[in-house]
């Protein structure tokens, strides 16, 4: 079967799972399933952002031992259904013999009704209009203030730290974008844009992406 020995390389290197997953750009919890030999697989841009980051080979993380393979999931024996009994039959009930019509009752003599009582129309009194109000002075306008220039936002600088490998920058903020260039550990660049665990910077004349872990602010 295949051991994981994610924390013994840890130990040795003397890091821990929180910044192993932001070096890698992986998620805690598929860490830890990974680190606790949970996972039934790998892929190889993870495992090889994990041999960056320790700076070891694939042999030191994945093992080989004599012993049970992991076996897959397989369904249980199928219950079967309990058989439905029929409904029982329905006895068929006796007609019921017709009922006499009965006659229709007689309408009530209606009421004479009386007239309606009309009320005495209310007296409007006069109301005195109300005067017209004065319009209010204009108060005259005070002049805008000129808009103070913004302040340009202060430059950012940062370190690349690779342990003495070269850094890959990229056209995109993603392993799959193109290698434009290969940072040497060190190297001071210019820090332009932020998204996720993705940098865009600048170094000498070339500006791409490259994974935020592995650098440091001066």
């Amino acid at each position: 079967m295949i051991v994981v020995n994610l924390d013994v390389m840890l130990a040795k290197r003397k890091m821990s799972v929180t910044e192993l997953s932001q070096r890698v750009g992986i998620t805690m919890a598929n860490l830890s399933i990974l680190k606790n030999g949970k996972s039934r697989a790998i892929r190889m841009s993870t495992l090889d952002a994990i041999c960056a980051a320790l700076q070891c080979q694939p042999g030191d993380v994945l093992e080989w031992r004599p012993g049970e393979a992991v076996q897959e999931d397989r369904p249980g024996p199928q219950v079967p259904q309990e058989t439905q009994v029929p409904p029982e039959p329905r006895v068929p009930q006796e007609p019921q013999a017709p009922q006499e019509p009965q006659a229709p009752p007689e309408p009530a003599a209606a009421a004479p009704k009386s007239p309606p009582k009309r009320r005495p129309a209310a007296q409007k009194t006069a109301q005195p209009k109300a005067k017209a109000k004065e319009p209010a002075p204009s108060r005259p306008r005070q002049p805008r203030k000129p808009a103070q220039p913004r302040e340009p936002a202060p430059v950012r600088y940062l370190t690349v730290d690779t342990y003495g490998s070269r850094l890959n920058l990229r056209d995109s903020g993603s392993r799959s974008g193109n290698v434009v260039a290969r940072l040497p550990s060190g190297a001071k660049v210019e820090l332009l844009e932020t998204q996720g665990a993705w940098v865009r910077v600048r170094w000498e004349d070339k500006t791409g992406w490259a994974l935020s872990a592995y650098l440091k602010e001066l």
